[in-house]
């Protein structure tokens, strides 16, 4: 992964530890190009561990680690992955992702359509998730419903669902080969055969905006679109 990040965007060429000082957060994160052993040392010691007993490894919870690309600003951009854990109650227990600013002049050689989207193809090639995508958080802010205010003997007592199996990225999803034969797409959205298997669907070649009212129509549709896949999922379970 960091070595196609690399290639795809200069703002990529670097990244340093994250830290509660500046200082901390020089520290290079690893050589680039990196190495296998380097990085296996790196996420071996970031196993999760315990608060009690202070210090002790807990494998059940896999691995957590962050690093950043040193660049302050529009620009600045960080990545984090969480893996191999087996024993948790998150809906989603294993993860990575790629965080940068909102789209602005001076961040367009990263936050735009081809970039954006050459990134997510090689975040599937490295990690080979089920699902993914390039994810709007002003988007995702605007259709996720408010919170009543609630006494917490009432959030105890409400019952507890299913996590959804997908969140709707408003923008591009990539489906893997279990969820892409079942998948009905949007008509409007484009769908690409990726290399590796699997389907990309985008909802706009352009740079996706929550103001623009076509790409949050289009952004709807593919909602409702993973909707019905994760109720054919679930019927098929």
């Amino acid at each position: 992964m960091l070595e196609k990040l690399a290639v795809i965007s200069p703002a990529f060429l670097r990244w340093n530890e994250t830290g509660y000082t500046r200082q901390d957060a020089m520290t290079p994160f690893c050589k680039m190009p990196p190495t296998v052993d380097e990085l296996t040392a790196i996420v071996q010691e970031r196993i999760a561990r315990k608060d009690f007993p202070a210090g002790q490894p807990w494998p059940e919870q896999g691995f957590r680690v962050w690093a950043w690309n040193a660049i302050d600003g529009p620009r600045g951009a960080s990545f984090s992955f969480r893996a191999g854990v087996y024993g948790s109650h998150l809906p989603y227990p294993n993860q990575a992702e790629i965080r940068f600013a909102s789209s602005s002049a001076s961040n367009a050689d990263v936050a735009n359509p081809g970039t954006t989207k050459a990134m997510l193809e090689q975040l599937v090639a490295a990690w080979q998730p089920l699902w993914g995508g390039i994810f709007s958080l002003t988007y995702r802010g605007l259709r996720i419903s408010p919170q009543p205010n609630m006494t917490r003997e009432e959030i105890a007592r409400r019952p507890i669902g299913p996590a959804p199996l997908f969140w709707n990225p408003g923008w591009m999803a990539y489906l893997s080969n279990d969820y892409s034969r079942l998948f009905a797409p949007p008509p409007d959205a484009r769908v690409e055969n990726l290399a590796g298997g699997g389907i990309l669907v985008s909802t706009t070649d352009e740079l996706f905006s929550s103001e623009n009212s076509k790409h949050l129509a289009a952004a709807d549709e593919l909602g409702a679109a993973l909707k019905r896949l994760e109720a054919d999922v679930r019927a098929r379970q």
